[in-house]
């Protein structure tokens, strides 16, 4: 599955150019009954200079 990252200053008026590429390396098996959440981790392809670990982005899965 391909995936689409944006830094929260992307969100507004982007470009494709501020658009990360990734792929999801796995998904878990499990959601958290609290929160409703799962955890997903990827492997983030092409310039990554302007993020930073721990910063908040958007996240956009990309189904076929």
């Amino acid at each position: 599955m391909e995936i689409l990252i944006r830094r929260p200053d992307m969100i507004d008026g982007s470009s494709s150019s501020d658009v990360i590429s990734g792929a999801i390396e796995s998904i878990s098996p499990y959601i958290s009954a609290d929160s409703k959440s799962f955890s997903v981790q990827c492997t983030l392809q092409g310039s990554v200079e302007h993020l930073r670990p721990g910063m908040y982005v958007a996240v956009e899965i990309v189904i076929n």
